[in-house]
């Protein structure tokens, strides 16, 4: 499971990106040059079509600053569930 740190992508400032979930599958390691490095760090790619650096959990905001773990995506369909009783988690999977 991974993060968005907002001190691993200083471009971004402190905007939410919105992942662009085709690009996922292509998500590689990522050199970070910051002086507490994460233990991990991937980097994919957002809709407007700039890098995205992603952490571990346990490094995410481990400098003190806020940091993400619900990433809006840009889904190539929309979800189909909704709220019910009869499906209380609203789940689904993301390639059909």
């Amino acid at each position: 499971m991974l993060a968005y740190d907002g001190r691993l992508n200083p471009e971004r400032a402190e905007d939410s990106p919105v992942i662009e979930t085709a690009k996922l599958n292509e998500m590689k390691l990522a050199k970070v040059s910051t002086w507490l490095k994460p233990l991990m760090s991937f980097e994919t790619t957002a809709i407007d079509g700039k890098p995205i650096t992603l952490c571990d959990f346990a490094s995410a905001g481990m400098a003190g600053n806020p940091y993400e773990t619900w990433l809006p995506l840009d889904l190539p369909f929309q979800p189909p569930k909704e709220f019910t009783q009869a499906n209380p988690m609203r789940t689904f999977r993301t390639s059909e």
